[in-house]
């Protein structure tokens, strides 16, 4: 007798069908398991198409500027390997070459601001100054008729600018047979000059003021009507 059937000998009855309970068994839950794996495969296949669905649709509604916008920031992405943390050197050189577009019209448009205040600043104060000498000439009985007459600003009350004025008083409202003493009525015609940065900028002011004819007036003829 083999040692096989000895030892199938020598199981009892009663332990043949537990054997075949225990297989049963065995064979269910490999069957369980098999059909766990493929349920949990399907359910993947059906999650990749709805990410794939939405990828899509996502892509579609971008307007086609921003598309190459996309594949950059992708491409940024996949230059980074994975688990590594911090910025790579493709993405430091944008956000450089980003940041001195930026700062360079920052600092071109504050340049142009200065120009613009430094040139309203020396237009004021050319103007405060013509002012003040036009109150001076409508004043000054002394002042030539019909021979133009100048000067120039203390470099103190300018700020060191170079800043002077010319000015000329002629009869403008002359009475017909207008002689010595005849009361008129004068133009004061004053323009003022100043330069900055190598350029020479000038504006005139007008006024009017009454006067009388002296001698001197009167010393080269008959004063001819000026233009209305």
């Amino acid at each position: 007798m083999s040692a096989q059937d000895a030892a199938a000998s020598s199981v009892g009855p009663e332990t043949r069908p537990q054997r075949s309970v225990v297989r049963e068994l065995r064979k269910s839950a490999q069957r369980g398991t098999r059909s766990l794996i493929e349920e949990r495969l399907a359910a993947r296949c059906v999650v990749r198409e709805l990410r794939k669905s939405a990828q899509d649709a996502a892509a579609s509604s971008l307007a086609p500027e921003t598309r190459p916008q996309r594949s950059v920031v992708r491409a940024l992405g996949k230059s980074r390997p994975a688990g590594q943390r911090g910025f790579t050197l493709l993405e430091v050189l944008v956000a450089t070459a980003i940041m001195a577009i930026a700062v360079s019209g920052l600092l071109s448009s504050l340049a142009t601001s200065m120009r613009t205040a430094g040139r309203l600043t020396d237009y004021d104060r050319a103007t405060m100054l013509a002012r003040q000498k036009m109150d001076a000439l409508l004043v000054d009985e002394k002042a030539p008729r019909s021979a133009p007459f100048q000067g120039e600003w203390d470099p103190a009350l300018t700020t060191g600018l170079p800043c002077g004025w010319q000015a000329i008083v002629r009869p403008w409202d002359v009475p017909p047979g207008a002689g010595v003493g005849t009361p008129v009525l004068d133009r004061v015609q004053l323009t003022v000059w100043w330069i900055t940065n190598g350029q020479r900028r000038t504006f005139t002011l007008e006024g009017y003021r009454t006067g009388i004819l002296t001698p001197q007036d009167l010393a080269g003829g008959p004063i001819p009507p000026q233009p209305q």
